[in-house]
């Protein structure tokens, strides 16, 4: 198998084959998740086989999406026949299964259980299976990685603008409310917090958090640093279960958060 294959099979979703006789199999201009453009699309060459000769030759045609998005996938293009969108939308995504299955056993027997072996059983594959898409280094990583890009996502949508559009202000108010509605399981603690992931991750956290926090010519005031501080301390107590606030009690303590950062 190619490099390009096994990265597309182990990091992208939505193969589609598209015949050449068919009247929608043109390259499509967009391919959207929940009405926003997926981050790319590439063709690979595909043909299909009949007793030993070539019978048809197209593309498959392949999204990037986040995990998220794969998660709750929902492909749309009017070349996609709705049938086959549905049965696009049906297919898990075995990538997901394996991440899914190692926060469970991270959250049930702590980062030692979270195994290949285990994880293989937790998500009810084989053990080659979850080594086509991880080893245990790439899982921790990607876990890792999956809980800021979630929050990029949830920040993205509360900007008022585009973002390179956006003040300081604006991107700090979309970052404090994102970072309190981005869900975070137990699991996703547990290894965060054990350290089991790459310096790469960590580089690539702080450059998420720096590009929320900071615009240029403009610095953070003090009551600024304060908030997103305080914002650490109420993530990080609610993820662990220290503290657990009704959802009014967390509105507030949002609001005034947010109000603290024009003080």
């Amino acid at each position: 198998m190619s490099c390009l294959h096994r990265r597309l099979n182990a990091e992208w979703i939505g193969a589609v084959f598209i015949p050449p006789d068919d009247p929608n199999g043109q390259l499509p201009g967009d391919l959207t998740f929940q009405g926003q453009p997926c981050d790319e699309i590439v063709t690979t060459p595909f043909r299909r086989y009949s007793n030993s000769k070539c019978c048809s030759t197209g593309d498959r045609l392949w999204a990037r999406l986040p995990r998220l998005a794969r998660r709750h996938s929902s492909v749309q293009h009017p070349g996609i026949s709705g049938q086959l969108r549905e049965k696009l939308m049906a297919r898990p995504s075995n990538r997901s299964r394996v991440i899914d299955a190692a926060v469970r056993l991270a959250e049930r027997d702590g980062v030692r259980g979270v195994t290949i072996e285990a994880v293989a059983e937790e998500a009810g594959m084989t053990k080659g299976g979850v080594q086509y898409h991880f080893n245990k280094d790439e899982m921790m990583d990607a876990i890792i990685s999956d809980i800021w890009r979630r929050t990029e996502v949830e920040a993205q949508r509360r900007l008022p603008v585009p973002f390179e559009q956006a003040s300081l202000i604006q991107r700090l108010e979309a970052y404090v409310i994102a970072s309190a509605a981005t869900e975070v399981h137990g699991g996703e603690l547990v290894i965060f917090l054990d350290g089991s992931h790459s310096e790469e991750i960590n580089t690539q956290w702080r450059r998420f958090v720096e590009r929320w926090t900071s615009a240029p010519g403009e610095g953070l005031t003090d009551a600024q640093q304060v908030v997103l501080l305080a914002l650490d301390g109420l993530w990080m107590n609610e993820v662990s279960g220290r503290l657990l606030f009704s959802k009014a009690q967390r509105a507030a303590l949002v609001d005034t958060l947010l109000r603290h950062l024009t003080l």
